[in-house]
């Protein structure tokens, strides 16, 4: 290789005209198909009020302690095997910070659902004030 190729920037565009290529992690999270879009609070609040479906990718005794009302519990570990349980339309999942429910957007926008991921998961929406339900009913709290 000519020393001249060995001083380049690796992000220097090709002679040809190519647009920069990045570092291996760039590349892989340009080309990665996520399939779902990531939503605020209130933005999801809109979609719930359209009829949206949401999903609570939380284990069981959290989703107890608080949830968005009428949320179905659907650990992520089960979501796929239980995807007949969810309506099609569009799905809101969600869980505590929302890396989990992203995953769960991920695997359901590729079986052909509408998926919403709540971005900063129960802990942006508690912040953002809207409610939360426990199990009886009551107020309930991020767990």
């Amino acid at each position: 290789m000519p020393t001249s190729q060995l001083t380049m920037p690796i992000d220097r565009p090709a002679s040809s005209g190519e647009t920069p290529r990045g570092g291996w992690l760039t590349r892989l999270l340009r080309n990665r198909r996520q399939g779902y879009r990531k939503v605020r609070p209130h933005q999801a609040r809109r979609l719930i009020a359209d009829g949206a479906t949401v999903i609570d990718v939380r284990e069981p005794a959290h989703w107890r302690a608080g949830h968005i009302e009428g949320s179905v519990n659907i650990p992520l570990t089960r979501i796929l095997a239980r995807r007949g349980e969810i309506p099609q339309g569009a799905v809101v999942t969600v869980c505590r910070s929302g890396p989990r429910s992203a995953r769960a957007a991920e695997l359901l926008a590729a079986h052909g659902y509408a998926a919403y991921n709540l971005r900063g998961g129960l802990r942006e929406w508690d912040y953002a004030g809207y409610p939360l339900t426990d199990a009886s009913g009551e107020p309930g709290f991020v767990a």
